[in-house]
């Protein structure tokens, strides 16, 4: 699926937009949907319609990011947002409270193994975990390819077009109901309303590789971490994901002090474990802080996943009405 986004400036900095409409089109160039955005001094509003079906969300103040506001379908009250802390995910809930979807900032280490496990070539791999799109979590299912981060031209054009979702995230998005789709339509076009959404990056967002599903299913449940996969190369994947030329710096370095110099020098000295200390220093932080990265994006990524089984299937029952 790909958008067509009209902009309108009217004096704003280029962070964010007064307003901006646009279609969103299926592969065949029909229109799926319309989105259309606008803000005021006291709200902001974000719309997206679909046949007869309108999914509204309204902010209790100035801008969508940062701030709270109630999400309206069709003119009733559906649910609510949360956006109030930048550096939190943006929440999407019912109107009894309970957790209806999430957008997570996703880990670029993650994104390689997943890829790469999942058949992506080494370049591909690399492409698909640069590409700096946030991770969409709803029941059962996982999006990757869908928030995503902030599009360079629109600074510079008045339109733009770019994709929406890869295939293997469209597949997802078809199975779901008409509801839902127009909730993560939402969540696609959210990063258009400021450019403080926590998906952005300073990269240029290249397409996607084709066909990588953003969620797999092991022993009946639905999974994020590649841990979960099969190794393809380990020695690729070892490469790709750890600082392996720090590792080469200490190995030298080591070397060098208690060896090289001990010899040429014909006795082994204290000075020769300072000169150790001094050049391992800047590798061995850099590794620590790989380490201490890994780890926590692991855990972070764990956590994710988490949010996949621990919403009860009657919380989304209401979104599951007929088309």
């Amino acid at each position: 699926m790909k958008a067509r986004i009209s902009i309108e400036r009217r004096g704003e900095p280029l962070c964010s937009y007064v307003c901006f409409s646009g279609n969103i089109e299926s592969g065949d160039s029909s229109v799926f949907a319309s989105v259309a955005y606008q803000d005021n001094a006291d709200t902001a509003r974000l719309m997206i319609r679909t046949g007869d079906d309108v999914l509204e969300f309204v902010s209790h103040k100035r801008f969508l990011s940062g701030s709270e506001g109630c999400i309206m379908l069709n003119g009733a009250a559906f649910g609510s947002y949360d956006f109030r802390n930048l550096l939190q995910p943006l929440v999407i809930r019912s109107s009894d409270g309970r957790i209806l979807m999430q957008v997570h900032e996703d880990d670029p280490h993650r994104r390689f193994l997943w890829a790469f496990r999942q058949g992506a070539s080494r370049r591909e791999a690399r492409a698909y975990a640069q590409a700096g799109y946030a991770l969409l979590v709803g029941e059962d299912y996982a999006l990757a390819s869908l928030v995503r981060p902030l599009n360079k031209p629109l600074h510079y054009s008045d339109t733009a077009v770019f994709g929406i979702m890869s295939d293997a995230d469209e597949r997802v998005f078809r199975a779901r109901s008409r509801v839902e789709q127009l909730c993560i339509l939402a969540c696609a076009c959210w990063w258009l309303c400021d450019v403080f959404h926590p998906a952005k990056t300073r990269h240029f967002a290249s397409p996607l590789p084709a066909g990588i599903p953003s969620s797999d299913v092991r022993y009946n449940r639905a999974t994020i971490t590649p841990q979960n996969l099969e190794p393809r190369h380990q020695r690729d994947e070892f490469m790709a994901t750890h600082p392996v030329f720090m590792w080469l710096w200490l190995v030298c370095a080591s070397v060098f002090s208690l060896v090289i110099l001990p010899l040429s020098q014909g006795d082994f000295l204290l000075e020769h474990v300072g000169v150790m200390v001094y050049t391992s220093l800047i590798p061995a932080s850099w590794i620590l802080f790989c380490h201490i990265s890994l780890r926590n994006g692991l855990q972070r990524i764990s956590r994710i996943e988490d949010a996949l089984h621990s919403t009860n299937t009657c919380d989304m029952d209401h979104l599951r009405s007929p088309r």
